[in-house]
C-alpha cells in the first residue's frame, strides 16, 4: 500500500511542468559534461575554484543542483576547463549553413550535367525549366537578323 507521501511524490514528478523538465534536464547534461572533463583533466573543485576565481563553496553549489548558471558562469567554466560546454546555437548554425552548402553543390552539380548534356535552364520561382542550347543560339540569331 502507497503511504501518502508516495503518492504526492508521484503527483508532483507527473505535474512537472515542460520548462522545468527541459531546464533539469539542461541543467544536469551541463554538470555531466563539467564532471567528465574534470575527471578526464585530473582537475577537483578546489583546482576549480582558483582557476575560475570562485569561492570553493560557490563551487560546491554549482555541483550541488542548487545553483542557477549564468551564461558569464558557463563561460568561465568553458575558459577554465578549455572545453565548450555549449554548442546547441553553434550546431545548429553549422546544420544550415552545410545544408546551404549543399543545396549550392548539387546546383552546381546540376549545371554541369546540364552543360554536358548541352542544355540550358531557366530558373523562374520554384520551377527549372530545361531546354536544349542551341535553342538560345537559335533564337539570339533571330532576334538578331533584321529583314529589309
Amino acid at each position: 500500500m502507497s503511504s501518502i507521501f508516495e503518492k504526492e511524490i508521484e503527483y508532483r514528478l507527473n505535474n512537472i511542468s515542460e520548462d522545468i523538465k527541459r531546464y533539469s534536464e539542461l541543467y544536469f547534461d551541463l554538470l555531466d559534461a563539467v564532471h567528465q572533463e574534470l575527471k578526464q583533466q585530473n582537475i577537483t573543485q578546489a583546482d576549480l575554484a582558483k582557476s575560475t576565481g570562485k569561492y570553493p563553496s560557490e563551487i560546491h553549489k554549482w555541483f550541488s543542483g542548487d545553483h542557477n548558471f549564468t551564461l558569464k558562469s558557463i563561460i568561465k567554466l568553458e575558459l577554465a576547463l578549455g572545453c565548450q560546454l555549449i554548442t546547441i546555437a553553434i550546431k545548429e548554425k553549422a546544420k544550415a549553413s552545410l545544408e546551404q552548402t549543399i543545396s549550392k553543390q548539387e546546383k552546381v552539380k546540376s549545371l554541369n550535367v546540364e552543360k554536358s548534356l548541352n542544355v540550358g535552364s531557366v530558373i523562374d520561382s520554384n520551377e527549372v525549366k530545361i531546354f536544349p542550347i542551341n535553342f538560345i543560339n537559335m533564337k539570339s540569331v533571330s532576334d538578331n537578323i533584321k529583314i529589309a
